[in-house]
């Protein structure tokens, strides 16, 4: 394979959450902290509370990943504060003090690093629920000048399960929204104007079906999250909306991460009807489109449904240019979860 992963000793058991020159924030269950760099020392930024009966047992990785009690996105703001998704837990961290979102109606997940930044720093994200009675579906905007949260769309009833995410593009200065999870419900839309209009680049069936997006300054890729169906890793055209199929993948992708014009999707052993094994694998793209499996690791033997598919995730940021850092869950390695992923 085209990749190793090394684990780094003195981040055993933390997440990385946020990577940037200067700038790295790792999770440690309900904490945050912060490092200059990989070597400084860690400087404690807050966390998010939890009942003191419930936080003894919340220690053990296994009932965390039961409960789904992690970190989804962790965002620095100009501010000095963090915007922080932390299991359906919504708000900010601000001198070491948790303040929540007061203003959202009814709980959500926002999943992961899928909280779209845009170029004057707004922050935007979807409902993701179980939805099974598809009742409306919001859009929200968290703005850094007036520190407000504000609904900018809403679904109607029935038209989508959920939001998977929002990306904003810097090329063309374009958020885009990943919705599934059925046929019509399953659409890549995109906006020039924090969804007061919207365009519909495709959808109705299971090739449209995305969690994450990367850009470039011609195209959009995207791995597919089919369940039932093939995946493939697919391009589009930004300015027709034509698609080409790169490559044939070995199931459903959650997480994409762009370094050095090299495009990594990460395949989730998620075990679905549409996946041939039970690895989680990462494959990249160049480029000139050519695709390459560079790293397989083994789902554990946990329930998928209770205690997470296995799956690779990459910290939100910029990144670094000299390392790519790598989280995993689920999966079958040497007892850690926080990697440095190095080309053979």
């Amino acid at each position: 394979m085209g990749y190793s992963t090394t684990s780094i000793a003195r981040f055993k058991g933390y997440v990385y959450e946020w990577v940037e020159e200067g700038n790295y924030i790792f999770s440690l269950r309900n904490k945050l902290y912060h490092s200059n760099s990989l070597t400084s020392p860690l400087k404690y930024i807050g966390s998010v509370p939890e009942p003191f009966f419930k936080s003894f047992f919340y220690r053990f990785s296994l009932i965390r990943r039961l409960m789904r009690k992690s970190f989804y996105n962790v965002v620095p703001l100009k501010s000095g504060a963090y915007f922080v998704s932390y299991g359906r837990q919504l708000g900010l961290i601000k001198d070491k003090e948790y303040i929540p979102f007061t203003f959202i109606e009814r709980s959500f997940r926002v999943l992961r690093s899928a909280a779209a930044i845009d170029a004057r720093g707004n922050i935007f994200f979807g409902e993701y629920s179980s939805n099974d009675d598809r009742i409306p579906v919001k859009i929200y905007r968290y703005s850094q000048d007036d520190n407000k949260l504000k609904i900018i769309h809403e679904f109607e009833a029935g038209s989508i399960r959920h939001v998977h995410g929002i990306y904003y593009d810097n090329y063309s200065k374009s958020l885009f929204c990943l919705c599934g999870d059925i046929g019509n419900e399953n659409r890549i839309l995109s906006s020039i104007d924090e969804f007061k209009t919207i365009s519909q680049v495709g959808g109705g069936d299971e090739s449209w079906r995305a969690v994450s997006v990367l850009f470039t300054e011609k195209y959009f890729y995207y791995g597919m999250d089919a369940e039932h169906t093939d995946n493939f890793i697919i391009r589009v055209d930004k300015t027709d909306y034509s698609r080409k199929k790169i490559g044939k993948i070995n199931g459903p992708v959650y997480y994409s991460y762009k370094h050095n014009n090299i495009l990594f999707f990460a395949v989730t052993a998620e075990l679905c009807p549409s996946q041939p094994d039970k690895y989680a694998s990462l494959y990249t793209v160049d480029l000139k489109d050519r695709m390459e499996r560079v790293l397989d690791i083994k789902k554990d033997f946990f329930s998928v449904k209770y205690f997470l598919p296995g799956s690779f995730y990459f910290p939100a940021g910029p990144g670094v240019t000299n390392k790519i850092l790598i989280n995993t869950v689920a999966l079958k390695h040497n007892n850690s979860n926080s990697f440095s992923l190095n080309k053979n």
